[in-house]
């Protein structure tokens, strides 16, 4: 079902697993397969095939080597999983946190994060630290309760009182 090809045309030799692994894999996937007719290993590899209509997948393929118990190969016991959604799902996961990762570090607006059940901050742009005065390191050692009203409150709330004011002035502009 992965690969498009039927169980009869891979049992007649017409096609072999390793015909369809992808050619950017197949010199990698066949190096490390290689421990398996050598030694008992299992092994799991994350490949790409394509199939029968020309398609891409990604696959899982975990296989454990198979001995004689004279110490003679056998064969290899496997089993396949499709995981292209899960590739997928990985791609836009990382597609997402770079666009969020530029935003968040190139922003003229200062951010500060905060987990709400430990209250401590989690992440800290550089905006807010050249605001408030503050390394990164130093923000994220604070918390919501640890945070001095006579020290810091005053510090943070004359920031964003220059932010407000800076604000104000291009918007007269």
């Amino acid at each position: 079902q992965i690969s498009g090809y039927s169980s009869s045309e891979f049992n007649s030799g017409k096609i072999n697993w390793i015909d369809i692994i992808h050619p950017d894999d197949k010199d990698g996937v066949l190096q490390e397969s290689i421990q398996v007719s050598q030694q008992p290993v299992s092994l799991s590899q994350e490949y790409r095939i394509v199939t029968k209509g020309g398609g891409i997948r990604w696959v899982l393929d975990k296989k454990t080597a198979l001995f004689s118990d004279s110490g003679q190969f056998s064969g290899v016991d496997g089993i396949v999983i499709d995981i292209t959604k899960q590739k997928q799902l990985e791609q836009k996961l990382s597609e997402s946190e770079e666009k969020f990762r530029a935003i968040f570090t190139n922003v003229k607006d200062g951010i500060l994060v905060g987990n709400a059940s430990t209250k401590k901050f989690t992440m800290a742009n550089n905006t807010i630290c050249e605001m408030l005065g503050y390394t990164e390191e130093e923000l994220l050692l604070l918390s919501v309760e640890n945070i001095h009203p006579e020290t810091a409150l005053p510090k943070i709330i004359a920031a964003f009182e220059r932010q407000a004011r800076k604000e104000f002035r291009v918007a007269e502009d």
